[in-house]
């Protein structure tokens, strides 16, 4: 069994664990996480853990480890404790864009959102899509773009 620092000896420990195995288990799946908290590695948000208000809760991030090294990381910035949340990647393969007529828009750390719809539509063909085979134009609603498809950039 490895050491611990939880303030448990070795024999408070063992009571604990025989407790634990001589109780009757009504429902085994009740004491079981779900499939998505049974490895400690992957890609987590994590928050504080605050009052009941919120008002000390701040969201601390998005970290890709395993929860007990991100938690050492993030040790000094708990409030009650840390509250993790499993991030689910859903990777998409390439899609046909032949017919796309979508807006979309970058949080407002994205420095887009106070720029002329021209220019925000140019810098982003410029950066973020300059290899992609769509082509992002102005757009009325705030903030936003509208990707079309780029024969262009299919083609070339």
């Amino acid at each position: 069994m490895p050491e611990n620092n939880y303030g448990f000896t070795p024999t408070q420990i063992d009571i604990i664990l025989r407790e634990a195995a001589n109780k009757e288990i009504d429902n085994p799946r009740f004491f079981l996480p779900s499939e998505d908290y049974k490895t400690s590695y992957g890609i987590w948000s994590v928050s504080t853990e605050g009052d009941c208000e919120g008002i000390s809760t701040i969201q601390l991030g998005v970290f890709q480890g395993h929860v007990d090294d991100i938690a050492c990381y993030l040790a000094s910035k708990a409030y009650y404790c840390l509250s993790f949340t499993r991030i689910l990647v859903k990777e998409i393969g390439a899609q046909d864009k032949s017919a796309i007529d979508v807006h979309v828009q970058f949080d407002i750390k994205s420095d887009t959102w106070n720029m002329d719809p021209k220019i925000r539509a140019s810098a982003l063909n410029e950066t973020i899509f300059c290899d992609r085979p769509v082509l992002a134009i102005a757009a009325q609603q705030f903030g936003c773009v509208k990707l079309i498809p780029s024969v262009s950039k299919r083609n070339g």
